[in-house]
């Protein structure tokens, strides 16, 4: 979700759950393409249906699974925690990502 502070609070939500473009899965030349609203709980799904096509997708689901707690995946969008780094929290996806040589478009 996308929002503005004032005074450090949020005042103004938006929530992409619902936009189809943002929550796909595909596979494209051996890679899997995510969409940027899929939850992290979808990303790991998604990640172990491939395990046995995918090189790194056993182990980067594993990585994504230690990713705060599993109430917390279940509505937490993947691209928003890459997202959170800006603010200067670091983000916990960024080093399992790095590792699978992923590529963020």
């Amino acid at each position: 979700a996308a929002y503005e502070t004032f005074n450090g609070k949020a005042t103004d939500f938006i929530y992409l759950g619902n936009v189809d473009e943002l929550n796909f899965v595909k596979e494209s030349g051996g890679n899997l393409v995510l969409g940027a609203g899929l939850r992290i709980e979808d990303v790991c799904t998604a990640l172990r249906k491939r395990a046995d096509k995918l090189a790194y997708a056993k182990d980067l689901a594993g990585a994504l699974s230690w990713i705060s707690q599993r109430h917390v995946r279940a509505v937490a969008g993947w691209a928003g925690n890459l997202m959170i780094a800006r603010t200067g929290f670091p983000s916990d996806l960024v080093p399992a990502l790095l590792a699978a040589d992923a590529v963020i478009s």
